[in-house]
């Protein structure tokens, strides 16, 4: 029986591309998840039936045709929710159904960029610390455009890596412009793109090659199309373009911008302000695990190519980051989501380095891999048990969630 055990536990490398020996581990954790939400006893119907200001906001823009024109910013979304509505009546269930959709491509496409530089195991955790983070569960369900941009912005990220290891498809073009153009509707999206494309440009010069390549004439007219909406846009509401950079009318003092940053970074790690259309008051966005693996990457990301290509990347979401933190009062979430997943990659650059480097201090002992990849299983869904207890238990019993969740539709 242990020599048995010895083979099958040596067959499990740390570094190695499949784990399908422990992939059971993860699916009954997984299980055990699901079990302790539905032991709560709450139906998915049952969350909260009403909807918040902002999502009455959304009912309000796509009861017609949207404007491009009025609100170019969140267009895409509202006119993906109108064309939703012909087949959903409810405007709410519309709206929320689009919002979910885009979770499960920000799933999709997250697993994707992971798997291009880590295995099964690593990849699959560092998605599942993402899409069940308790903040992102919200983002996923409320009717409202955060989580289809964030979206975008995963495919714009995947394509652009795609584009580096199979070359410079027409598909992958496409993709990549079109995610570009819908995600400049999003505060600190504009950072962030402006950052990869200069970077492409300096190290691959893509963009000259996007340029000189065959493109069909349609695709060329349908850009110079949505590049002319956006200028009549910014041109109708100029403040339009402060809001997609995150900088708001009034500048604020040079002391406070330094407190709102501040605060930023607290409410990541420490504690939160109170906002109850997003997360429970007071707790921080992040949990211990996270936090702690964060250091970790950060130390170990100079030996990653997936983040030295892109330290501009980093970079220029940090700025934004900083810009948006600071002119505006307290923590801008629209901000701090962009930059989530980033900080799960290097939180699973972290983990990725914690594994390896327990492979190398036991190379030949098959009981103490099993304890380290045990050790890793634990701890990752003990973030999970946190973050899916505090958002189907916590938040939503939260007399301020409530409260802000208690708009009716009107009948008729």
């Amino acid at each position: 029986m242990n020599k048995l055990a010895g083979r099958l536990l040596a067959r499990t490398n740390l570094n190695s591309e499949t784990f399908s020996g422990w992939l059971p581990v993860v699916y009954t954790a997984f299980i055990f998840l699901l079990a302790l939400a539905l032991s709560y006893g709450i139906a998915p119907g049952q969350l909260l039936p009403g909807h918040s200001p902002a999502e009455a906001a959304v009912l309000e823009a796509t009861s017609t045709f949207p404007d491009p024109f009025e609100n170019f910013l969140y267009w895409p979304y509202h006119l993906g929710v109108y064309l939703l509505r012909f087949v959903v009546s409810d405007g709410v269930l519309a709206a929320r159904i689009f919002s979910s959709a885009s979770a499960l491509l920000v799933a999709g496409t997250f697993l994707l960029l992971l798997r291009r530089r880590f295995g099964v195991l690593i990849s699959l955790a560092g998605t599942s610390l993402l899409v069940l983070n308790s903040w992102m569960l919200q983002l996923a369900r409320a009717g409202t455009p955060e989580m289809t941009s964030l979206a975008f912005l995963l495919v714009l990220a995947a394509c652009l890596t795609l584009m580096k290891d199979y070359g410079h498809s027409l598909q992958l073009k496409l993709a990549a412009l079109t995610a570009a153009v819908l995600n400049w509707f999003t505060p600190l999206a504009p950072w962030l793109i402006t950052a990869l494309f200069l970077h492409i440009f300096y190290r691959h010069r893509v963009l000259r090659r996007l340029l000189s390549s065959r493109l069909k004439l349609s695709l060329v007219i349908t850009y110079i199309v949505l590049a002319a909406v956006m200028f009549l846009s910014f041109s109708y509401d100029q403040q339009a373009v402060f809001v997609a950079w995150g900088i708001p009318e009034a500048v604020e003092s040079v002391r406070q911008v330094g407190d709102n940053f501040l605060q930023t970074l607290k409410s990541l790690v420490w504690q939160a302000p109170y906002n109850a259309s997003r997360w429970l008051g007071r707790l921080p966005l992040l949990d211990v695990f996270i936090a702690a693996m964060i250091p970790f990457g950060l130390y170990f990301a100079r030996q990653q190519p997936l983040l030295r290509v892109g330290k501009a990347y980093l970079g220029f979401g940090a700025l934004g980051l900083l810009v948006i933190a600071g002119l505006n009062a307290g923590i801008k979430t629209q901000g701090v989501e962009m930059l989530l997943p980033l900080i799960i990659i290097v939180a699973v650059v972290g983990l990725h380095e914690f594994a390896d480097h327990w492979k190398k201090v036991f190379p030949f002992n098959p009981l103490a891999r099993a304890i380290g990849i045990m050790i890793i299983v634990i701890l990752v869904n003990m973030s999970l048990f946190y973050q899916v207890r505090r958002y189907f238990a916590a938040w939503i019993q939260h007399p301020q969630t409530q409260e802000i969740y208690s708009l009716q539709q009107p009948e008729g």
